[in-house]
C-alpha cells in the first residue's frame, strides 16, 4: 500500500471523525472557532467516545455510527449550518518556517518515508519505543480493554494509551497500513499541528505580524545551554545533558507534542466560556477535553488541572471554571479508575529530587571539588548545605534550560489577558509540578511535566518582549537566535545512517508468519527478544514476557514468567504433563527456539525429533517458528 494512498486514508479519516465533528459542537456552542481549534477539540472527542464505546461495542462499529449521526445531521441542518471548506490564508513567511521546522523535528520520520516501507517496518519492530506503540495499537485492533501485549493476560494499567487507541481506529477501519502511520504520517502532522499551534494562540494576543512567525520558529528551535559545555573542554555534549529535553527531540515521543498543542487550545478554549453566566453545554465539552488527556498523557491533564485550579482562586467569582473543574473530577475518577491501579504508589515525595539528579549527571564532573563536599556533607548530616546545593543546581537547571524564556513569566505582572494568565499558569505549574519527587517506576518520567514550560514560556518571552525598547528587544533575539543554532547538532545527528535494525530484519520476517494467523500468546526462548517489543509488534500477537524496560515502567514483577521460560527451554522431543499444564493455563501457542538439526531445509518435523503436539510453520536463520496444538 503506497505512501499516498495512507495519507489519503489518514486525511479523511481525521476529517471525517475529528474536525467535522468538532466543527459542529463548537457551532452548536456557538463559540467562534477557526480550524485547527475544530479539530483539537474533535480530536479530544474522538478518543473519549473511543475509549468509552469500547467497552460495549468494536471500533468499526463506534466509527460507523458516528458516520451515521453526522451524514444524518448534515443532511437535516445543511442549510442552516452554511457549511464551507476551511479557509486557510497562505502566509509564506509562516509556511517557510513551518516548514523548516517540521522538517527539522520530523526529520528520522521524513527519512524513514524516503528509505520506503522495509526500512518503515524494520525500524518500527527493532527500536523500542516505536515497538512497544506497534505492539499496542495492535492489540487494541484486536482486543479491549487492553492486556500488556509483552506480559500476556495482564491487564494494561497505569498507561496512557488514547493516541494509540486513535491509531488503531485509523489503521482498523480504513485498513491502512501502520508502517506509515506510525513512523511518518502521525509524528510529522502531529510536529505540524505543534507550529500551528503555537502560531494561533500568538496572534490572538498580538496584533504583530512578526512576533508569531518568531514564536513558531524558537517553538522548534529555542535550546537550552548545553553548548557552553564546550568551553571547559567537553567536545561531546548534547542537549539531552541538561536532563530536560528541548523541542528539536520532542517527536520522540509523539503523545507529548500532541498533548501540548491540546492543552495550548483548552486554554484557548477556557477563556470563550462566561466568567459572569453558568453555561453547562460548553463546560461539559470542555471538561470531556480535559478528561480525555488523562489517557493521552496524564503530564497534560495534572498540569492544566492544577493550573485552572490556580486560576479559579485567582478568579473565585468565574462559576463556570469551578464547573469545569467539578465535573473533570468527577469524569477524571472514571477515568482513573477504569484505567489506573489507584492503590499502588506513583511517586516518590523528594522535593527538588531533578536538581540532584542534575547535579550527578552533570555538575559533578564539571565541579569535582563541590561534588566532594557533598559527599562531606552527606556523612555529617549536614541537611542545610545539602538544601543550599540543592537550591544552587536549582537554580543551574532552570537558568540553563529556559535561559531567555523565563522572561515570559514575568507576564503575570501587567494584567494579563485570560488566556495569557493560564499559560503563565500552566507554565510555572509544569514547572512546580516536576519538582515534587521522582516517580516509582521510571524515575526520570517527572521531567515529563516540563515541556508544557518550555514551549509555553516560548510563547510568553516573545510576548514580553514586544513591551521592551527596540535596541533591548533585539538584543535579546539576537541571543535567542545565537542559543538556538546548536539545534543544527542535533539535526546533524538525525542524518546519521541509522541500520542497526538490518539485524534483526530476518527475525522479524519470521515472526510476521504469524500476523495471519489465529490469536494466541507466543513465547520465545531467544533472550535478547525480552528486550523490547519485537515479539508482539511484528507477529501481531500477545507475548508470554518481553520488553523487560517496559514492565518495570508498568511496575509488574516478571521473575516467575522468567522461571517458567527456563523450565520449558529445553528438547521438545516430548512434553510433560506439567510442561503442558503450564502451557495450557498461558494459552501459549507459538514458540520462537534456535534451530534444531532436523528443522533445517523447512521440512516437517518427525515424532522422533519433537512432539507431535507442535507444527514446524518456519525456519529461517537459525530461528524457527512453532504452533503448538493441544
Amino acid at each position: 500500500m503506497t505512501l499516498l494512498v495512507n495519507l489519503i486514508g489518514f486525511l479523511v479519516f481525521f476529517y471525517i471523525f475529528s474536525y467535522l465533528p468538532g466543527l459542529l459542537i463548537l457551532k452548536k456552542l456557538k463559540i467562534k472557532s477557526f480550524w485547527d481549534l475544530d479539530l483539537a477539540v474533535g480530536i479530544t472527542l474522538l478518543g473519549s467516545t473511543l475509549f468509552f464505546g469500547r467497552w460495549l461495542l468494536p471500533t468499526n462499529y463506534i466509527l460507523s455510527i458516528i458516520f451515521l449521526i453526522l451524514i444524518s445531521y448534515l443532511f437535516l441542518n445543511y442549510k442552516q449550518l452554511n457549511l464551507t471548506i476551511p479557509k486557510i490564508k497562505l502566509n509564506y513567511k509562516l509556511l517557510l518556517v513551518l516548514l523548516l521546522g517540521v522538517t527539522a523535528q520530523s526529520l528520522p520520520y521524513i527519512t524513514s518515508l524516503i528509505k520506503g516501507e522495509s526500512y518503515l517496518s524494520s525500524y518500527i519492530f527493532s527500536n523500542h519505543d516505536q515497538a512497544w506503540h506497534a505492539s499496542l495499537i495492535y492489540e487494541l485492533v484486536n482486543h479491549f480493554p487492553p492486556q500488556i501485549p509483552g506480559f500476556s493476560g495482564v491487564t494494561l494499567k497505569n498507561y496512557h494509551y488514547l493516541y494509540d487507541l486513535i491509531l488503531a481506529a485509523n489503521l482498523s477501519f480504513l485498513r491502512l497500513n501502520l508502517n506509515y502511520l506510525l513512523q511518518g504520517i502521525y509524528p510529522i502532522a502531529i510536529s505540524f499541528l505543534f507550529g500551528t499551534t503555537i502560531y494561533r494562540v500568538t496572534t490572538l494576543l498580538t496584533k504583530s505580524k512578526l512576533t508569531p512567525i518568531l514564536a513558531v520558529f524558537f517553538g522548534y528551535f529555542a535550546n537550552n545551554l548545553s553548548f557552553l559545555q564546550q568551553f571547559i573542554g567537553k567536545n561531546d555534549w548534547q542537549i539531552s545533558d541538561l536532563i530536560i529535553d528541548q523541542p528539536i527531540i520532542y517527536l520522540f515521543n509523539h503523545q507529548t507534542v500532541l498533548s501540548i498543542s491540546l492543552v495550548t487550545y483548552l486554554a484557548i478554549l477556557i477563556t470563550k466560556v462566561n466568567s459572569k453566566k453558568l453555561e453547562f453545554n460548553k463546560s461539559l465539552i470542555i471538561s470531556l477535553s480535559i478528561t480525555s488527556l488523562i489517557l493521552l498523557k496524564i503530564y497534560a491533564f495534572i498540569t492544566i488541572i492544577f493550573a485552572l485550579a490556580i486560576y479559579w482562586l485567582l478568579n473565585i467569582k468565574n462559576k463556570n471554571i469551578l464547573l469545569i473543574l467539578s465535573i473533570s473530577g468527577l469524569i477524571s475518577l472514571v477515568y482513573l479508575g477504569l484505567t489506573f491501579n489507584l492503590g499502588g504508589k506513583f511517586l516518590n515525595f523528594n522535593p527538588g529530587w531533578i536538581a540532584e539528579a542534575f547535579f550527578d549527571k552533570t555538575l559533578a564532573p564539571i565541579f569535582p571539588k563541590l561534588h566532594g563536599l557533598q559527599m562531606i556533607w552527606h556523612q555529617q548530616g549536614n541537611n542545610l548545605k545539602l538544601t543550599l546545593l540543592k537550591l544552587f543546581s536549582l537554580t543551574l537547571l532552570l537558568i540553563s534550560s529556559f535561559h531567555l524564556r523565563l522572561l515570559g513569566f514575568f507576564s503575570l505582572f501587567k494584567r494579563p489577558k485570560p488566556i495569557v494568565k493560564i499559560l503563565t499558569l500552566t507554565s510555572l505549574t509544569s514547572i512546580i509540578l516536576s519538582l515534587i519527587g521522582n516517580q516509582v517506576s521510571s524515575a526520570y518520567n517527572i521531567i515529563q511535566f516540563l515541556p508544557y514550560a518550555l514551549t509555553l514560556s516560548t510563547i510568553l518571552s516573545l510576548l514580553f518582549l514586544e513591551k521592551l525598547t527596540f535596541f533591548v528587544k533585539y538584543l535579546i533575539l539576537f541571543l535567542f537566535i545565537i542559543t538556538s543554532l546548536p539545534s543544527i547538532k542535533t539535526i546533524q545527528g538525525y542524518l546519521r545512517p541509522q541500520d542497526n535494525y538490518l539485524i534483526y530484519q530476518e527475525k522479524i520476517d519470521l515472526l510476521k508468519t504469524l500476523s495471519t494467523k489465529p490469536q494466541g500468546t507466543i513465547v520465545s526462548f531467544v533472550e535478547e527478544n525480552s528486550e523490547n517489543n519485537l515479539l508482539s509488534s511484528a507477529s501481531q500477537q500477545r507475548s508470554f514476557y518481553a520488553d523487560q524496560k517496559q514492565l518495570i515502567v508498568l511496575g509488574q514483577k516478571y521473575a516467575q514468567r522468567q522461571k517458567i521460560i527456563k523450565q520449558l527451554d529445553k528438547d521438545f522431543s516430548k512434553l510433560t504433563i506439567e510442561d503442558k499444564t503450564i502451557i495450557n493455563a498461558y494459552n501459549l501457542k507459538y514458540f520462537l527456539t534456535p534451530a534444531k538439526a532436523c528443522d533445517l531445509g523447512n521440512k516437517l518435523l518427525t515424532a522422533k525429533c519433537i512432539d507431535p503436539s507442535f507444527t514446524l510453520l518456519n525456519t529461517m536463520k537459525g530461528l524457527s517458528l512453532y504452533e503448538y496444538y493441544q
